[in-house]
């Protein structure tokens, strides 16, 4: 299945800005390199091994890693690729 995201959700990792674009990647991210764990953080992960297996849509885990990452305070908001 294919689990890439409609559009890639950009997250702030110290200074650098990292593009996550599909549920695989978002897994490793929540996996590891999470740097502020609270409740969306386990459902994005349970949304994101969901739409790996072909449980839920990539549009669900992206919603769930998109707010997971507002509620560690990393998601970049308004970020326009170009």
């Amino acid at each position: 299945m294919n689990c890439s995201f409609a559009m890639p959700v950009i997250v702030a990792k110290g200074y650098c800005l990292l593009m996550v674009a599909d549920a695989e990647a978002a897994a490793a991210f929540l996996s590891d390199r999470w740097p502020r764990y609270g409740p969306r953080h386990a459902e994005a992960a349970e949304r994101v091994r969901m739409a790996i297996d072909g449980d839920a849509t990539p549009l669900e885990a992206m919603q769930a890693f998109v707010a997971a990452a507002r509620e560690a305070e990393i998601l970049v908001e308004g970020y326009v690729l170009s």
